[in-house]
């Protein structure tokens, strides 16, 4: 069989931990305000001490050098999973790491004179991160590559360490020759070095993939409002056809854009149209339903898509947000106005373009601007009185 060492192995830990902490300690100091790339470094850069202190105990094996080096190690996977938490953007999670770490030390401590039994409580602390780490990725990213790639290694190094349990198990109940073991233990000592160097890898594209998502919000929301903005809305409608299409569903929207928007921003100035502007759109978001985009398309008009929704539906929203403006007031040089919006609704057949649909919609909100504007002029002519 071929023949691994643990002292050697001891000197790969320290070389990986030294190779891996440059590359998280460039992370760290280009993310600065990301603390996730920091735990990581700090990860890498405690394995690697925790490396060399294993590699002075020499082929003897000394004690003290064993458990504080196998101690630190312990408390550098710690440092994997408060960097997920991190990356979740939850805090917490140090305390508890030095805790379980030095609980694994103090079980070592008081085992001094029982190797095997020493070694069953190593790798069990080591298991439990592990398999914390798996198993927080996989409730909380299942679906993105890097997840995979990290929850995968996590449960391949968890597998060698469950080996090393056994293995000592065994070695106490004379079911197997201690060399037998130390042969496997160093095989599975291998695969979690292996394994380590794979899941900061899928750490890595998670990072990747974490800023190709927030430029890809960015590109997609509105600077002003905050809802989505045209490029998303006519993402979204192309999804929405090629889904309507595939399930033999149907899917309909609004266009909408405030009245007398332009004497808005002529009587109070264009920082109180952009008030204006944001509060509708806080109105019109806080009124549609979960599925729902909100899209400011430019100006004052804005486009809403509603999946799976007729045309029916659509004009309910209409009411409904109709009723929004209605009870909301905006402050606007000390005085109170009331907002309204020329809205139309148009609902997809199948195999029409989306130009087309938009088209409809836009008949739909003109039609609707001009009988708004016709009943406002009705409301501003003088009443007739009686003798006149």
């Amino acid at each position: 069989m071929f023949h691994l060492d643990f002292v050697t192995l001891y000197a790969v830990i320290f070389l990986k931990g030294t190779t891996i902490s440059i590359v998280w300690c460039a992370f760290a100091l280009k993310y600065r305000t990301d603390s996730a790339a920091l735990n990581w470094f700090q990860a890498n850069l405690l394995s690697l001490l925790g490396g060399a202190v294993l590699i002075s105990q020499g082929a003897q094996g000394r004690f003290w050098p064993a458990v504080f080096g196998n101690t630190i190690i312990v408390f550098a996977f710690c440092h994997y999973l408060i960097g997920l938490r991190r990356f979740n953007d939850c805090a917490g999670g140090r305390i508890v790491a030095i805790g379980f770490s030095l609980c694994a030390f103090f079980c070592m401590v008081i085992f001094k004179d029982h190797d095997r039994i020493r070694s069953i409580i190593y790798a069990t602390g080591q298991t439990t991160v592990m398999a914390s780490c798996a198993y927080y990725l996989f409730i909380n990213w299942h679906g993105e590559v890097g997840a995979k790639v990290s929850s995968a290694a996590f449960v391949g190094a968890s597998l060698g360490q469950i080996l090393v349990i056994i293995g000592n198990i065994c070695v106490i109940a004379n079911i197997i020759s201690f060399s037998l073991f130390y042969q496997l233990a160093s095989f599975a000592l291998l695969c979690t070095i292996f394994c380590s160097s794979v899941w900061n890898l899928g750490f890595a594209i998670m990072m990747v993939e974490k800023l190709q998502n927030g430029l890809s919000r960015l590109s997609e929301t509105d600077e002003l409002t905050g809802v989505a903005n045209r490029r998303a809305f006519y993402r979204l409608l192309t999804l929405e056809e090629q889904r309507a299409l595939a399930s033999n569903t149907t899917f309909s929207v609004i266009v909408t854009d405030l009245d007398q928007f332009k004497a808005i921003n002529d009587t109070y100035g264009h920082a109180q149209g952009d008030r204006v502007l944001i509060e509708f759109s806080r109105l019109v978001a806080d009124t549609v339903g979960p599925r729902d985009l909100v899209a400011r398309l430019g100006g004052d008009e804005f486009g809403i898509v509603l999946p799976s929704a007729e045309r029916v539906e659509a004009l309910e929203l209409v009411n409904q947000i109709r009723g929004s403006l209605e009870k909301n007031e905006v402050e606007l040089a000390g005085q109170m106005i009331s907002l309204s919006a020329s809205m139309g609704a148009a609902e997809w057949e199948p195999g029409e373009p989306l130009s087309d649909l938009l088209n409809k919609a836009d008949s739909h909100l003109y039609a609707d601007k001009r009988s708004r504007a016709q009943q406002r002029q009705i409301h501003s002519l003088p009443v007739k009185r009686e003798g006149e």
